[in-house]
């Protein structure tokens, strides 16, 4: 038969808000282990991905349809999941635990418009989430644009939405795109995430230019130490969309990061050599000292 039905899967408020009509096509009502058809209309809904910056808004034409196991063998999963919408297109497998929380998961094809393609696996145990991800391109733009903000949204993190789960995530793109059109290519990174917040980073790759960038994130006696390096200091500031007048150069920041609830910046220096600029010294203090503001004003 076909019911309208609500499925106990407790992580699905966190990437689904809004309002979602399912058909439910079971095929025995009487087996409460067995497979239900399930097909969803999310075109009234909001979809996120915190854990990359992503958001969409409510798309007409936005569907999925996955088949939900209550038991068996394999515990409850879902398998066959296919979201589909404009610009959008997600498939894989989601295993559950037994109060419907997140196991694992399997997305192999994960189209978020243009400039996300890649595929996850996810494995989450009482205390700790290995993520895995991998593929052709990936747009970091929204997550620098969260780095820089000054001051967070007021739901961006809430008791029980699962930001502050360890984490360990493995990371390889072939190209990675930032702002002012700066692509870094060949990017591979390590970070390892704790109480929300990360203790440990190790991100690599190279601009078009063949200039690399490196960032690390290395535990320091009184916080974290924050450390960016390249020969390309000019990309990396239209890269993180702080200033465009400033042409190669090699650039080194580094700055101490506390590990109180802001994740303030105690102190920090920015140093570039042998760059080419169109304004004066004086812009470029204020550039500095722009900087700065940004961080120490985190909050």
């Amino acid at each position: 038969g076909v019911q309208t039905c609500a499925l106990p899967i407790s992580d699905l408020g966190r990437l689904v808000k809004g309002p979602v009509t399912v058909r439910a096509r079971i095929a025995d009502l009487a087996d409460k282990e067995g497979p239900m058809e399930i097909a969803a209309d999310l075109s009234k809904a909001e979809l996120n991905l915190p854990a990359v910056g992503w958001s969409r808004p409510p798309t007409a034409n936005t569907k999925a349809t996955f088949v939900y196991y209550r038991g068996g063998e394999k515990g409850r999963r879902i398998e066959n999941l296919v979201v589909s919408g404009a610009d959008l297109s997600i498939a894989g497998e989601v295993a559950l635990t037994a109060e419907g929380g997140l196991r694992s998961a399997s997305l192999k094809d994960v189209v978020l418009g243009e400039d996300n393609r890649f595929s996850a696996a996810i494995k989450t145990t009482e205390d700790r989430m290995t993520v895995s991800v991998k593929g052709a391109s990936f747009d970091t733009r929204p997550l620098i644009k969260s780095m820089l903000t000054t001051r967070q949204p007021a739901d961006a993190s809430k008791p029980g939405d699962g930001s502050g789960v360890d984490m360990a995530v493995d990371a390889s793109f072939d190209r990675v795109y930032a702002n002012r059109g700066e692509v870094i290519t060949g990017v591979a990174g390590k970070l390892r995430v704790r109480g929300g917040k990360v203790a440990q980073a190790e991100i690599s790759g190279s601009f078009l230019s063949g200039h690399p960038i490196v960032m690390r994130i290395e535990p320091s006696a009184t916080g974290r130490e924050l450390r960016v390096t390249g020969r390309d200091g000019g990309a990396i500031l239209r890269a993180a969309n702080l200033y465009s007048k400033v042409a190669g150069g090699e650039l080194d920041f580094v700055a101490v990061i506390a590990n109180d609830k802001n994740s303030s910046v105690r102190q920090g220096k920015l140093t570039i050599r042998n760059f080419r600029s169109e304004e004066h010294t004086s812009e470029l203090q204020s550039l500095a000292y722009l900087v700065c503001r940004l961080l120490l004003e985190k909050k």
